[in-house]
């Protein structure tokens, strides 16, 4: 037990010094007197003004959301088939050592209780709210958080339920658990999709943008820890729902960046021309 409890804290430790340190970096290049521009975020911005040139606002969401949960899906099915390779040489070992540590306690009720950040009732009410609240705050553009976190909600189920009839791995003799944990992959895309909306609406400090992604990955991390502990995945099931998790994750994301377009520090805003001086006496 005391051995489980250690791989908790050093791995939620791990996670904050990775979230404090790109954090931080980031602080280092917004402070730069030029900071230089991402080369990766200029090719994306002039994709998407060609998309919605192209085929409209709403059919370059579509095709943006289309395109990133087929890819998604494609990278998940090889990868479910690996993990399904290796059940023999890691999750069964895996599974059996956090079996004999499983006890009834305190640390087992935390875990029954962290579980559930990643269950679809509870991240359904969350959804409904964020939709609410984020459409109230965007008025005349209410529409565009409404349908993407819906979309979210919608694709992500299907990607995850696709991906475990396709791989057909099995489950551990404990749960129905499958390939991938979709407590995980839930848990990432649709907190990850609602807290980006959430940025990009209030525009806090950058610092404290990485606190909160940070506090996401945090999240992450005891989602599939919990998961393991309590035998409810295989632990490549977890690997898989944090891999789908943020692939899907960045499939939202773009999709928002689509439907609502450049954000307003994207946008070349021309000077406003000086009148003329009236030099009549």
């Amino acid at each position: 037990m005391t051995i489980a409890i250690v791989i908790w804290i050093v791995g939620a430790a791990l996670v904050a010094v990775v979230g404090a340190a790109l954090t931080r970096a980031a602080v280092r290049r917004a402070g730069a007197a030029s900071p230089p521009a991402g080369a990766a975020g200029a090719r994306w911005g002039a994709l998407r003004d060609h998309l919605r040139a192209d085929v409209g606002v709403v059919g370059a969401g579509v095709l943006v959301a289309a395109a990133g949960a087929g890819l998604t899906f494609a990278l998940g099915w090889p990868l479910g088939k690996l993990a399904h390779a290796v059940e023999s040489g890691v999750d069964v070992p895996v599974f059996h050592w956090f079996q004999d540590r499983v006890q009834p306690g305190a640390w087992s009720s935390l875990q029954s209780v962290l579980t559930q950040m990643g269950n679809r009732p509870e991240i359904k009410a969350i959804a409904v709210v964020a939709a609410v609240v984020l459409a109230v705050a965007w008025r005349r553009r209410w529409w565009v958080p409404v349908v993407v976190i819906a979309a979210a909600f919608v694709l992500e189920k299907y990607v995850q339920s696709g991906l475990s009839k396709v791989v057909l791995r099995g489950h551990p003799p404990t749960t129905n658990g499958t390939y991938p944990s979709g407590g995980c992959a839930r848990l990432i895309s649709m907190y990850g999709t609602v807290l980006y909306l959430a940025l990009r609406t209030w525009r806090p400090a950058l610092w404290v943008r990485g606190l909160l992604w940070t506090l996401l990955a945090e999240a992450a991390w005891m989602e599939g820890y919990a998961r393991t502990y309590r035998l409810e995945h295989w632990f490549t099931d977890v690997i898989g729902g944090w891999i789908v998790g943020v692939l899907l994750l960045a499939t939202f994301v773009a999709t928002a960046s689509v439907l609502a377009g450049p954000r307003q520090t994207d946008e070349v805003v021309e000077p406003a021309e000086e009148p003329a001086l009236d030099v009549r006496a």
